[in-house]
């Protein structure tokens, strides 16, 4: 059974759900979910681990970002920063989606502290727009769902924004399939959604930066996720020199909840393999 405690960064309490003991492994939510997303991989793994897995601002039981500050990758990578001096060793990082982009983020940032790294779809976007030619319009067509959701924010249409990326990710009608206290519940969160395409969107990095990332790193990608998605998963795997790709056959951008057997699966394979590693990692100078 896991526990929910709190911690405190930048002014805002943060909610962390763990359970087990042993090597720490840190799980993180993409966006419109919660630290829930991850209940059965805790549960698989705590026999064996320490896990852990926070709720980002605004999910969950974490309170909501606000004041005049920006939410940004670096601001959510204080989050892993505190659970991962509070374990006092090196953690196994995961993340999917939005939380792979974080994981990604703070494993530049602070290598040392990382063991592995397991990137399920990161939408570090930003590798192509300042990537290879004739791969921009691949960021357009995000940067077109940002705008959807941004301007149904500021015309109050949250119900709008909110259809509009759930079904981009997940297929068109999804939305409307959805119970209405769920449409509910997700539309409460667009302004969470908005301050995170904001985030990645400001990530300075082009592909080429990854090439000094030297953690053993895991990219899992599903076969019909859209491209924007799939592409960034191979970009990361050409440039990282330590990644594997994985390609889920039949899975979309929810294969954590979708395919979860074969995602946790994988996701344990990758961590047991390097639990007991001794290499050390150089530290990476913290990108301006």
């Amino acid at each position: 059974m896991s526990v929910v405690s709190y911690i405190n960064t930048n002014d805002r309490s943060v909610a962390v759900r763990s359970t087990g003991t042993g090597r720490p492994v840190v799980l993180l939510h993409s966006s419109a979910s919660s630290s829930a997303q991850w209940r059965d991989a805790m549960i698989d793994m705590a026999p064996v681990y320490r896990v852990l897995a926070p709720d980002f601002p605004g999910y969950g039981k974490s309170a909501a970002w606000s004041g005049t500050a920006p939410r940004t990758l670096a601001t959510d990578c204080e989050i892993v920063s505190s659970i991962a001096e509070d374990c006092r060793e090196p953690i196994h990082l995961v993340g999917h989606s939005y939380g792979g982009a974080v994981a990604l983020w703070y494993a530049m940032q602070r290598p040392e502290t990382v063991k592995s790294l397991t990137l399920i779809e990161p939408v570090a976007f930003n590798v192509l727009r300042f990537g290879a030619r004739g791969r921009r319009f691949l960021f357009d067509e995000v940067e077109d769902v940002a705008t959807k959701v941004v301007t149904a924010l500021s015309r109050g249409d949250h119900f709008a924004g909110m259809a509009h990326f759930i079904d981009y990710w997940n297929g068109r009608g999804t939305w409307d399939l959805l119970p209405r206290e769920r449409q509910e519940l997700l539309a409460s969160q667009i302004e969470n959604i908005a301050q995170e395409f904001s985030a990645v969107f400001d990530d300075p990095r082009s592909t080429a930066a990854y090439e000094a990332l030297q953690v053993p790193t895991l990219i899992i990608r599903g076969d019909q996720s859209r491209v924007p998605a799939m592409s960034v998963a191979a970009s990361l795997a050409r440039a990282i020199p330590a990644a594997a790709l994985q390609t889920i056959e039949g899975a979309g951008h929810m294969l954590p909840l979708t395919h979860k057997a074969l995602v946790q699966a994988s996701i344990s394979q990758h961590v047991n393999r390097h639990a007991h590693s001794t290499a050390s990692v150089p530290a990476l100078p913290h990108a301006a």
